[in-house]
């Protein structure tokens, strides 16, 4: 079972935390990692399925198709979900149903964003000890992993502590303190002797957010009276500020970074905006806005012309690589009019924002078990799985080509 004792811990960030950087802050040094908020409502019409291709377990958003929480074996002992809700019973659904995918659950209760606070979650719940504590008494009776929450300190210390001491009381394991108040913003400097005052005084672990070098850990557990610390946005800038041999370059950071995405098939604007995060300042440079123009493609945007300089271009072999469009598509209809067949039917359904095709060819029905983003794509995937079927393309072409992967 996870403990909190003496730890090294990526923070959780929006859009920061998904899982290419929380494998990367493990491989450089973390002890335990926790997502980026996730919204309780947004589970709760998702569902869980096993990604044997990625070998990860995805929680699919059953209305767009879209990823709300990827994770994986590698980081299944020390990942920490963090949960956005204002509802006990809510929260419990969640929790049951990632007990077994997760190391522990975390409420948040210090994020000052409005939408947070509008929705009763995050700093909100401060304000509300009684339904904060509820939530926390649910999901401790009920679960087998430990649970913990984060909240930012109060206007005193001894408020601070009053609140922390009603917390602690539901059965925690751990409470992570912010030291700002929800009206500070990063400009303002922390509360370390808050933080100190809360820990010196409470008989679970408190772990102390945040710092800007490796070599500030213990100076930083030493102001604050901490069991553990937490890093947020320095570990978003250089995730390798996690190494104890020391920092390494960024460029290092970014490649390896994105060797973990394009590996774990992260969404590319996901992708774009942690790398931009690292660049930071760089953005307005050359090297920067070279960057930006070319952007991050999505996988059916990628050529070989893409990716390698006119001059170094592999040349064709004597195989015909036909286009993905025209493989799919064109190559079908091509192959129906020299067998003197009539063309294939599609039949394209819609459920919410994604898309499955139906090919009616020869007096037979093709389609893909995928639904796809866009109609095109769906008819692709159908002429796929024709063209395969019919004997037209191999198994080998068509892992050569990238459509299937072994």
């Amino acid at each position: 079972m996870l403990t909190y004792e003496d730890k090294l811990i990526l923070a959780p960030m929006v859009r920061i935390g998904t899982l290419p950087m929380r494998l990367l802050a493990l491989r450089y040094g973390a002890d335990i990692v926790y997502t980026e908020e996730l919204i309780d409502w947004k589970f709760l019409r998702s569902k869980r399925r096993y990604n044997d291709i990625l070998d990860t377990v995805d929680y699919v958003d059953q209305t767009d198709g879209t990823i709300v929480f990827r994770t994986c074996v590698e980081e299944k002992q020390k990942v920490v979900l963090q949960l956005g809700t204002c509802d006990a019973e809510r929260a419990l659904r969640v929790a049951k149903v990632v007990e077994n995918d997760v190391a522990a659950i975390d409420i948040n209760m210090g994020c000052p964003k409005e939408f947070s606070i509008k929705g009763g979650m995050g700093v909100a719940l401060m304000e509300k000890p009684e339904k904060a504590c509820n939530i926390l008494k649910t999901l401790v009776s009920n679960l087998s992993i430990p649970v913990s929450c984060k909240i930012r300190i109060l206007n005193t210390a001894e408020e601070t502590l009053d609140l922390v001491e009603k917390l602690v009381g539901t059965g925690i394991k751990a409470i992570a303190i912010h030291g700002r108040t929800k009206e500070e913003r990063p400009r303002h400097a922390v509360h370390p002797e808050i933080i100190k005052y809360v820990a010196e005084r409470t008989s679970i672990p408190v772990i102390a957010k945040e710092i800007e070098k490796h070599s500030d850990i213990l100076k930083f557990k030493e102001m604050t009276g901490c069991k553990s610390v937490m890093m947020a946005r320095a570990a978003e800038w250089n995730c390798s500020i996690f190494r104890k041999e020391g920092m390494l370059p960024m460029d290092t950071v970014i490649e390896e970074y994105l060797k973990l995405a394009v590996h774990y098939d992260n969404s590319p604007s996901n992708t774009k905006y942690c790398v931009q995060n690292i660049l930071r300042e760089l953005q307005e440079t050359p090297r920067g806005r070279h960057y930006q123009q070319k952007g991050i493609q999505g996988r059916w945007q990628v050529t070989p012309d893409n990716l390698e300089p006119p001059h170094k271009r592999s040349k064709p072999n004597e195989t015909e690589l036909i286009g993905v469009q025209q493989m799919k598509v064109t190559r079908l209809h091509t192959w129906a009019g020299k067998n003197g067949l009539r063309l294939p039917k599609y039949e394209t359904q819609q459920i919410a924002k994604l898309f499955r095709c139906i090919i009616t060819f020869n007096d037979k029905k093709y389609t893909s078990s995928f639904w796809e983003k866009n109609r095109k794509f769906a008819e692709q995937g159908a002429a796929l799985v024709c063209l395969f079927h019919l004997g037209i393309v191999s198994k080998d072409e068509l892992v050569e080509l990238g459509s299937i992967i072994k």
